[in-house]
């Protein structure tokens, strides 16, 4: 890995047809990607490596309604940090090739784990439809979620779906008709850092104010170096005279345990956002909210 990064040069292009929208398929590994994209594609689809990588590469075209769409199934993540190839290639395909629609796939039956990379996904302010998968084992395992008053607290559409039953393809289909009617929502709700850390998160963000870092948003920039994540400290540092970075090093440097408060302010969305939506039924028989599950690989 080289020491600085370049998103424009990592060969993610994707040749695009005018009137077909670009959707990114996301999702943690074992949540049921490569399903979904085959029941869309079928056989028109396209697979190899990205280039300069291992990681394969899968693309196909789908048609719903007249309309044309072309998908790429990004690969498995549990986070758009820079901890692996995965990762970086995911979250550098969505800032640079600003997909029509981000499709996240989630783990009914793990929501609240399944629902870190959502976290991070409306963070980054992305046209976004979240698709509870695997709703048939959730309620085999006792779990109730509903789809609607998860979706009015997100702040984005939330369709259920179980991949291997063919006939909840249509209502998928509808549902990616709609998100493009729909547009992007204003009404989306992002995590927040915790208050003890949002001072430095406002200082760091002023400092780079001033820095070509396009096409990277510069609060999501702030939030990666609070995190202290390699390759945009390596982006942001190339970008300044050393002494410049110096000053915001020292920032970083004061508040090292700002990663935790980042951590910290996701897992409370995540109990936000499934307070009302996920139940289970307690041992009595009566009805509870399920409890936040923390741990996470």
């Amino acid at each position: 890995m080289s020491d600085c990064h370049d998103p424009q040069s990592a060969g993610h292009q994707v040749t695009r047809t005018i009137g077909s929208p670009l959707i990114a398929l996301v999702g943690q590994p074992n949540v049921g990607k490569s399903t979904v994209f085959n029941l869309l594609t079928g056989m028109n689809q396209h697979v190899g490596n990205w280039p300069g990588k291992t990681v394969e590469r899968k693309e196909g075209r789908f048609s719903f309604q007249g309309k044309k769409y072309t998908l790429v199934d990004l690969p498995g993540t549990y986070s758009l940090s820079a901890n692996s190839a995965e990762e970086l290639i995911t979250r550098d395909f969505i800032v640079t090739q600003h997909p029509d629609l981000v499709m996240a796939l989630v783990n009914a039956a793990s929501l609240e784990r399944s629902l870190y990379l959502v976290a991070e996904l409306v963070s980054l302010s992305v046209p976004l439809l979240v698709v509870l998968n695997m709703m048939d084992v959730a309620k085999q395992e006792g779990y109730r979620i509903e789809p609607n008053v998860l979706q009015a607290a997100l702040g984005v559409p939330v369709i259920s779906f179980t991949a291997t039953h063919v006939q909840n393809t249509q209502p998928l289909l509808q549902a990616i008709s709609d998100s493009f009617k729909a547009g992007v929502s204003s009404m989306v709700t992002k995590p927040t850092i915790r208050a003890d850390h949002q001072q430095v998160l406002d200082e760091v963000t002023g400092h780079i104010q001033s820095i070509p870092l396009d096409p990277y948003p510069r609060d999501w920039i702030a939030l990666k170096l609070l995190e202290g994540d390699t390759e945009i400290t390596n982006l942001v540092r190339s970008k300044l005279p050393a002494d410049e970075w110096e000053g915001i090093h020292e920032h970083l440097r004061a508040h090292d345990d700002a990663q935790l408060a980042i951590a910290s302010g996701r897992y409370e969305w995540i109990g936000r956002m499934t307070r009302a939506a996920l139940f289970r039924p307690a041992k009595n028989g009566a009805r509870r909210t399920l409890k936040r599950t923390m741990a996470h690989s």
